[in-house]
């Protein structure tokens, strides 16, 4: 990867994380099928 890349993955990463942590504080949120779909699509996309 070249600096460019990794900049941009690192960006991913934090927002990824914040998004996480924000569906933590909202049990509703949490639960709606959607973002269990989006939360499942960003484990494959992690591994």
């Amino acid at each position: 990867m070249n600096k460019k890349e990794l900049t941009k993955a690192g960006i991913l990463y934090t927002e990824v994380n914040k998004t996480v942590l924000l569906l933590e504080n909202y049990p509703k949120l949490k639960a709606n099928e959607e973002l269990l779909k989006l939360q499942k699509n960003l484990t494959k996309m992690e591994n």
